[in-house]
C-alpha cells in the first residue's frame, strides 16, 4: 500500500490504527503480532495498517513519526491518540475500550 492509499484509508474509514515500525526494531517485531491479535479479537471495526517507516519516509515525517514503534489511532479521519516508543498494550487496551464503546455500542 502506498502513502496515498494509506492517507485515503485514514480519511474514509471510521477507525484506523497506523502502526509505524522498522524491520531493524526488535521491540516493533515483538509488539506487532500482539497489537494485530488484540485488534482482530476485541476491536474488529478498527483497521490496522502496518507502515514500514523505512519505506514511507515522507509519510512518517509528515505525521511526525520520528521513533519506532509508533501507533496513531484515528477515528472519523482525525487523530485521536498517539503511542510512541514505550507502548503499553494495557494502556492501549484501556484507551481503545473507552473510544470503541463510544463509537460502536
Amino acid at each position: 500500500m502506498d502513502s496515498k492509499e494509506i492517507i485515503q484509508k485514514v480519511q474514509t474509514q471510521s477507525a484506523v490504527l497506523l502502526y509505524f515500525y522498522k524491520n531493524s526494531c526488535s521491540a516493533c517485531q515483538v509488539l506487532k503480532p500482539k497489537i494485530g491479535d488484540l485488534i482482530s479479537e476485541k476491536y474488529p471495526n478498527i483497521e490496522v495498517i502496518y507502515v514500514d517507516s523505512s519505506d514511507h519516509t515522507e509519510l512518517s515525517a509528515s505525521m511526525y513519526v520520528f521513533s519506532n514503534p509508533t501507533m496513531i489511532l484515528f477515528f472519523e479521519g482525525k487523530e485521536s491518540k498517539r503511542f510512541n516508543q514505550f507502548v503499553s498494550v494495557s494502556e492501549l487496551t484501556k484507551y481503545l475500550n473507552k473510544m470503541y464503546n463510544l463509537l460502536y455500542e
